[in-house]
């Protein structure tokens, strides 16, 4: 995707967070423009909102560890979409060793519990592949109003199907520099029709007032 107009630079580089009254509203768009490229994970869109009313602490229990109180835990509902092309999408019969064309779009609800050194996430995916997901249309209005070539295979998407995906998530934060900064191991299992795998992770951040993401320490 060509680079055409600069304020497309910082809609892909920063998303938007709103904090009101212990509620979190996030807007992140992902997108290959800044590298000028169109192709393979080619676009992310996810418009979240987190509030503590939203946790079910009677789950919460039950996936958490008892060092967990119920003013620790919060729930998190997200609309979500991704769009994968092959790395040619001018042509009109993409080629059939390359990516195929694909659209995903789910709502994901999950439930987040924390104490001063664990964060733990329970997420279920429930949405659409194919073109019922709507992102042929997408894709093609945000190549349009970015003066960029419309994608030309789509007929080839793949097909119609469910998405029901769960996500767990388990983390451990070491705190350092008077919890200015932080070192994380965590591990995700993710099982359904869209994702089956496990990873383990570490992480080192920083900044302040990390509290407001429900880093509380203790």
């Amino acid at each position: 995707m060509k680079l055409r107009v600069d304020k497309y630079i910082l809609i892909a580089l920063f998303s938007i967070t709103s904090f009101s009254k212990g509620a979190v509203v996030s807007l992140v768009w992902e997108n290959d423009v800044l590298f000028k490229t169109d192709y393979y994970y080619s676009q992310g869109v996810a418009l979240g909102f987190e509030h503590k009313s939203f946790a079910i602490p009677l789950v919460c229990k039950k996936i958490f560890p008892a060092s967990v109180n119920d003013s620790n835990y919060s729930g998190n509902i997200c609309l979500n979409n991704a769009i994968y092309t092959p790395q040619n999408i001018r042509q009109p019969v993409p080629d059939i060793y390359d990516a195929p064309y694909a659209g995903l779009t789910w709502l994901s609800l999950s439930q987040s519990g924390f104490s001063g050194n664990y964060l733990g996430t329970c997420e279920l995916q429930l949405g659409v592949l194919g073109s019922a997901s709507l992102s042929e249309e997408f894709q093609k209005f945000i190549h349009e109003v970015t003066d960029n070539p419309a994608p030309q295979g789509w007929d080839y998407q793949l097909s119609n199907g469910p998405i029901v995906n769960v996500l767990l998530s388990a983390n451990r934060i070491k705190w350092l520099s008077n919890k200015r900064a932080y070192g994380m191991l965590g591990t995700d299992i993710r099982l359904g029709t869209i994702h089956t795998d496990f990873n383990l992770r570490f992480r080192v951040g920083g900044g302040f007032g990390l509290d407001a993401f429900g880093f509380s320490g203790s």
